[in-house]
């Protein structure tokens, strides 16, 4: 009989199961938890760094949170945070442009004649602007959407990692 095979995304889950049954037996020493990394091949000092990063987290703000989905594809509290930081700095990035640009068309209309042409386009990009902050501020009410982007910068991320990771081993064997 044929040995029974798994999808990458079914291990995943079969093992995120059988981990969340074993943490209800109860806590664990510091030694369990060293043997446990260790058989899954993680070395003393990442396990080390990882539990100052846990200790370093603020404690979550809601049970939703507690329960989230996406809790088994790797989503913490700790990332979310750092896409909400990654999310305001886009706009505030947004926003610097926006001056820069209202800036740069004020000094070509006052060059060009001073008609005060230049407060159209402010107007327009101003309302875009706008619409966008309001979308940031609201995105937590449709969770889909948010969790949609949240999975898409994720996934970004992971890929620049990657792609990171093989040119540092091509430079390192060549």
């Amino acid at each position: 009989m044929p040995e029974e095979r798994f999808s990458e995304e079914k291990v995943r889950g079969i093992l995120q199961y059988a981990l969340n049954e074993e943490m209800r037996t109860g806590d664990f020493t510091d030694q369990q938890l060293r043997q446990m990394a260790a058989e899954l091949g993680i070395s003393d000092e990442a396990l080390a760094r990882a539990k100052l990063n846990y200790r370093d987290e603020s404690p979550l703000s809601s049970p939703s949170e507690r329960s989230d989905e996406l809790s088994g594809l790797g989503v913490t509290p700790q990332l979310r945070r750092q896409f909400e930081r990654w999310r305001w700095r886009n706009f505030a990035t947004r926003l610097i442009v926006y001056g820069l640009f209202v800036l740069f068309l004020f000094v070509v209309d006052l060059v060009t004649g001073g008609d005060f042409w230049f407060y159209w386009p402010m107007i327009v990009f101003g309302f875009l602007l706008v619409f966008n902050a309001v979308r940031l501020s609201l995105a937590r009410l449709n969770p889909d959407q948010y969790e949609d982007e949240l999975l898409e910068w994720l996934a970004k991320r992971v890929d620049r990692r990657q792609l990171i990771g093989r040119a540092t081993n091509l430079l390192s064997d060549a």
